[in-house]
């Protein structure tokens, strides 16, 4: 099963992105908010991808 780390700083729209991810039978390993944070839990966990939002409101975009 692939992994999937969603960078979104809208809740709302990462919730829904987790969602349709999950029920195309992806596992979300985790939802971060800022571009910092996913760098630091890629190193971590292992994602096989990263979806990040393009425009983040902190200093790292995609």
């Amino acid at each position: 099963m692939s992994t999937i780390m969603i960078v979104e700083d809208e809740v709302f729209i990462a919730e829904d992105i987790k969602s349709s991810l999950q029920s195309l039978g992806y596992m979300v390993k985790s939802s971060v908010t800022t571009g910092e944070e996913a760098v630091q839990r890629a190193g971590s966990e292992y994602p096989d991808a990263v979806l990040m939002d393009i425009n983040l409101r902190d200093t790292m975009d995609a």
